[in-house]
């Protein structure tokens, strides 16, 4: 026990040092991976722990949590757990243990609060709280200069996002003034609005990895928080007879992810990370030309007032969708912007099929701009709980079949990580994320559906057509969707796996014509492709403010 002759020759490094103060007070030597948790918790405004089990992450937030009450001013720390055992039995109780182990600490507390109510108050004024976050309980409305979530994993995203740290919290520590001046702000400046009133809170988090919900989230790159991870056997002090039992008792993903601090991102997703990875690696190149031997499909997903817009336009050459364009618009622009901009690209692109999402509101917004548009065609699709598995499931077989190419975006490659899927009843379900938006997704599902129905191809074709991957196969006349009632096109004709940029190769029979039997003023590669809106006999031919040479 430490003496107060003691406790003055340290005192004024106790204030500032962290691990000073738990060696002096607590008898506990940190682990690096501890020390390096703990000063960016006092450094930064957003810190998370994902640490392995059993090394030391909840006595690292104790120590963290009598530090700052003894030694800062007008501190407020509100903690969350997510079981009464944990916030109570776990937290609570090692917190009050700890003080009274150390009588320097223990008379520094006006009010050591009942249990139940779980707080303690401080002679110097500052206070802690602890609180359940599960579904059932209720977040009261203040604003802590501390927010601490232990085991965060195990708390309801919906309760982290509307009533911890979300949008939501931060609205509930505000004046009714500043809530209706908020409110009044555009979707797009009112998060940087409340960032500036409630920039002076903390928020600690630490956790084991579980899946992808807000957990997981706040891992993905751009996000503001710091990261400090810890592996089992990166600590000095794991009963390591106590790991290797656990990695004979438990599933590999489990172990994984409760001492490796690996996120298992299968279960309740619709698509899984290594899928996602296949599917970027190969189509980096981004090249804005139309391949005319080609067939294109679009998908365009119209947003509301808080979603993005966005257009995605696949390339389809046998078995394989490309991705060769996408655009996402900002939020609050026009919509006489947006969609003259869709048009501009769609009259560049020229797709086959082009499907838009009609869905509720957007439903006007297709009539109005696009449903008399005549020079390129396009289809209101309506997304209802019945359709969109179907569609989804599409886009699935694409994904764990490798027979799409996407490209290597940041914003597209989170959306479709943290894409859910409900499989809990007798239909799944594609609901949209908790947090952040499904955009791309629903605009790149949109144009592999596309595709689909203008091939025709049904979900046994697709099985038979991904097994030539890569292999010689020959042409393949497909039928249009009836609706349009257009001619059968024919893909053109592939001798190799690996052909050249324009699918034609010197010499070779496309629908009975060879190509050096072709006029001087025709390209070869339009041979077996349906007729455009700008093949015609008169030559030039002015659209959009673009020129384009008639065949």
């Amino acid at each position: 026990m430490r003496s107060p002759q003691e406790y003055e020759d340290f005192k004024e490094r106790l204030k500032t040092d962290v691990v000073l103060f738990a060696d002096f007070f607590f008898d506990i030597e940190l682990d690096p991976k501890q020390i390096d948790f703990a000063i960016s918790c006092l450094e930064n405004k957003h810190t998370v722990a994902i640490f392995s089990r059993q090394t030391g992450k909840t006595t690292t937030i104790i120590i963290l949590i009598a530090f700052i009450l003894v030694n800062h001013r007008q501190v407020m720390i509100q903690c969350y757990a997510p079981t009464e055992k944990q916030a109570l039995g776990v937290i609570f109780d090692r917190l009050r243990e700890m003080l009274e182990g150390s009588p320097l600490l223990y008379n520094k507390i006006a009010k050591d609060g009942m249990r139940k109510s779980g707080s303690i108050l401080m002679k110097n004024g500052n206070r802690f709280q602890i609180q359940t976050a599960n579904r059932d309980s209720n977040i009261r409305g203040f604003s802590p200069t501390h927010i601490i979530l232990d085991e965060s994993q195990d708390i309801p995203s919906q309760k982290y996002n509307a009533d911890i740290v979300g949008s939501g919290a931060a609205m509930k520590g505000l004046t009714a003034t500043e809530r209706r001046r908020i409110r009044k702000l555009p979707e797009k400046d009112r998060q940087a609005a409340m960032d500036e009133v409630t920039i002076k809170t903390k928020i600690w988090e630490c956790g084991t990895p579980k899946g992808r919900s807000h957990f997981y989230e706040i891992t993905l790159p751009g996000t503001k928080a710091h990261i400090v991870y810890q592996k089992w056997f990166e600590s000095s002090f794991i009963d390591k007879e106590y790991v290797l039992q656990k990695k004979r008792e438990l599933p590999e993903a489990t172990f994984k992810a409760e001492f490796e601090c690996e996120f298992d991102l299968t279960e309740g997703f619709a698509f899984d990370r290594a899928d996602i990875m296949t599917a970027s690696e190969g189509n980096s190149d981004r090249k804005f030309y139309r391949n005319p031997a080609a067939i294109y499909v679009c998908g365009i997903d119209l947003g509301r007032t808080q979603d993005h817009s966005v257009m995605v336009v696949l390339e389809v050459i046998g078995p394989i969708r490309k991705m060769v364009f996408m655009e996402r618009w900002e939020l609050g622009l026009k919509w006489e912007h947006i969609t003259e901009e869709m048009k501009m690209h769609l009259i560049e692109w020229n797709p086959d099929q082009t499907f838009v999402d009609c869905t509720g509101p957007t439903g006007d917004v297709f009539d109005f701009f696009f449903a008399d548009w005549e020079v390129i065609e396009t289809e209101g699709m309506e997304i209802t709980k019945k359709s969109k598995p179907q569609m989804m499931g599409i886009l699935k077989i694409q994904f764990q079949r490798e027979l799409i190419e996407i490209w290597d975006d940041d914003i597209l490659m989170q959306e479709l990580w943290i894409c859910p899927e409900d499989t809990s009843g007798d239909q799944a379900r594609f609901p949209g994320p908790e947090k952040g938006h499904d955009d791309t997704v629903q605009a790149l599902m949109l144009a592999v559906y596309a595709a689909h129905e203008y091939l025709g191809v049904s979900y046994e074709e697709e099985e038979e057509v991904s097994k030539l991957r890569s292999k010689e196969y020959g042409h393949r006349q497909v039928t249009q969707n009836a609706r349009h009632n257009r001619e059968p096109v024919k893909q053109p004709v592939r001798a190799q796996a690996e052909v050249d940029p324009t699918g034609f190769n010197s010499g070779e029979s496309h629908a009975g014509i060879s190509a050096t039997e072709l006029p001087p003023d025709m390209d070869s590669a339009f041979i077996g492709r349906r007729p455009t809106m700008w093949d015609s006999k008169d030559g030039w031919t002015k659209i959009a403010g673009k020129m384009y040479r008639e065949l």
